[in-house]
């Protein structure tokens, strides 16, 4: 279940007309503006959820669930820097990302969620494999 519900929250972020409904709110004179608060209270609540899963190892269930928690709040991410939503704290601390955690977020997340919103829809087993192949550490060798 919790696949499922990853699934459709990640369909919800790469698609800019679903993610705009979360991302702006209209006010009582019709306006639209940036709805900060919700984005924050979003990635404080993946934060919190995103530490439950600190120990597990890539053999474990949960890592799934992780990953893809992980590549929600890089989703939301990249629309808060399409959208102009400046985040105080940044979304490093509000997801309270420290060591490992904030390295995987920086380095691996926010690149597979760019590739993600671009195709614009989730990507195939082949084309993540061809974008993790793609990855710098595998021009070491």
């Amino acid at each position: 279940m919790a696949r499922d519900v990853a699934s459709g929250w990640k369909s919800v972020f790469i698609d800019p007309k679903i993610s705009k409904a979360i991302f702006f709110k209209k006010t009582n004179e019709g306006e639209t503006k940036r709805n900060v608060q919700r984005v924050e209270r979003m990635l404080k609540e993946l934060g919190k959820t995103l530490k439950k899963f600190q120990h597990l190892d890539a053999s474990d269930t949960g890592s799934f669930v992780e990953a893809s928690l992980f590549e929600i709040s890089g989703m939301i991410h990249l629309r808060c820097q399409e959208y102009g939503i400046k985040l105080k704290p940044n979304t490093v601390k509000l997801l309270g990302l420290k060591g490992q955690q904030k390295a995987i977020f920086l380095e691996l997340t926010i690149p597979f969620a760019k590739c993600t919103i671009a195709k614009g829809r989730a990507l195939t087993t082949a084309e993540a494999q061809h974008f993790w192949q793609e990855r710098p550490w595998n021009a070491i060798n």
